[in-house]
């Protein structure tokens, strides 16, 4: 397997995780993202030092990876709204 190849499998793998992620956020569960950020920026800095006409085949992989990050985010957040209204009627209970 090149480099090529091993940063190809990296994205799919670290496409996956976010995606769990965000599963886990949608049933109302707690992720654990304490090594995300420091996933990506590792895949992130590897795929910056990797040779230039290796990194298109990565492009479309890069791309749903950003996407996930995204959808990420937007997730985290409801769950945050969600949590803040949960602790609100309970108050008001």
């Amino acid at each position: 397997m090149n480099d090529a190849d091993n940063l190809l499998e990296q994205l799919r793998i670290n496409t996956a995780k976010i995606e769990q992620r965000i599963a886990d956020l949608r049933q109302n569960k707690i992720a654990d993202m304490r090594d995300m950020q420091r996933d990506v920026e590792t895949l992130c800095q590897r795929i910056v030092k990797t040779a230039p006409e290796s990194r298109p085949q990565l492009e479309t992989e890069m791309t749903t990876m950003i996407s996930r990050l995204d959808e990420l985010e937007a997730e985290l957040k409801l769950f945050h709204e969600r949590k803040m209204a949960e602790r609100d009627a309970r108050w008001k209970s």
